[in-house]
């Protein structure tokens, strides 16, 4: 099976209020610098993501998110390098992909085209689930 389309979407997905800052803490959390900005100048949810959507030639459809912050020419040029490869080709554990911010998005939606294209979940690709619940708070 070929890759056939990989769509990119851009989103911003703003936190709660007081989720990420209280009153009495107050400051910007993205350590990286952005559009001319210095490092820590600006909220962390105000900064786009991507998510990414592989479709192959037999229907199966992959889904990734990018960390925060990408670069638009790295993610068009990792996306020319996979457009076209064959699915059987593809070593998950050596991705023919620079290691980058981007990176991230397209691996988790290869393991989820994958998966997917085998029956199974992208867990049971890496050896199972370790616990069947979270704690979140």
């Amino acid at each position: 099976m070929r890759l056939v389309r990989i769509e990119a979407h851009e989103v911003v997905v703003p936190a709660h209020p007081g989720a990420i800052n209280s009153a009495a803490l107050d400051r910007p959390l993205h350590k990286l610098e952005r559009d001319g900005s210095p490092a820590w100048s600006r909220q962390f949810d105000e900064v786009p993501k991507l998510l990414l959507v592989m479709e192959w030639d037999d229907g199966t459809v992959g889904y990734g998110e990018c960390y925060r912050d990408h670069d638009w020419r790295v993610v068009a040029e990792m996306s020319r390098a996979l457009l076209g490869v064959e699915r059987r080709s593809i070593a998950l554990q050596d991705l023919p992909l620079a290691r980058c911010r981007e990176r991230d998005g397209f691996e988790c939606a290869l393991y989820d085209s994958v998966a997917k294209a085998h029956g199974l979940r992208v867990v049971d690709l890496l050896g199972g689930p370790v616990r069947d619940r979270v704690k979140v708070g």
